[in-house]
């Protein structure tokens, strides 16, 4: 399976488990400052609104020539396929947050997050690495090395310490959608 095809899987999932627990679409807070085509029209209710993956055809390069370096294919996938809401998984024995952009607005700010995270990592002399997700722990995030789309943990400002998966579709494959009520 594709990287696209698995991010929407682990969406369906979250969706089917969202209708057994609640009897609708997943539900995320509604900021009417930070609109999102993810939003399912006249959904609002409660302060929050009914949500769906939207197919984005966003791109990294001005990113990748701005940092000098170039973005495994896997990680540009990951990032520009979907349009979403962050997306609450199981991968082994962690429970984690699969990083996404709510829109273009959040594409532009992931990207600039991004940049701070790689220029931290070249301040500190250490590989460069992407992060696409968290964990339940403080500071643990997920991140792809850069230098072979291998798979990891890592906490903030430190080395990779634990790999996970050979690449993003292996890691993804393992995955399993998460739904918590609001």
């Amino acid at each position: 399976m594709s990287i696209s095809e698995n991010l929407q899987r682990v969406y369906t999932e979250i969706t089917q488990l969202a209708k057994q627990k609640t009897g609708q679409a997943p539900r995320v807070f509604h900021d009417r400052d930070w609109p999102s085509p993810c939003e399912i029209p006249n959904s609002v209710e409660n302060e929050s609104v009914a949500w769906q993956q939207v197919a984005q055809n966003g791109n990294m390069q001005a990113l990748e020539k701005a940092l000098e370096t170039q973005f495994p294919a896997a990680l540009q996938a990951y990032f520009s396929s979907f349009y979403s809401d962050n997306l609450f998984a199981s991968y082994q024995d962690h429970n984690l947050c699969l990083l996404q952009a709510w829109s273009e607005q959040d594409f532009d700010r992931l990207q600039q997050n991004i940049t701070g995270h790689v220029l931290m990592k070249r301040r500190l002399k250490q590989a460069d690495t992407v992060f696409f997700a968290t964990c339940e722990e403080d500071d643990l995030l997920l991140v792809m090395k850069l230098e072979d789309a291998s798979i990891w943990l890592e906490y903030l400002g430190k080395e990779p310490h634990h790999k996970l998966a050979d690449s993003m579709e292996a890691f993804l494959a393992d995955c399993k959608g998460l739904y918590y009520t609001q």
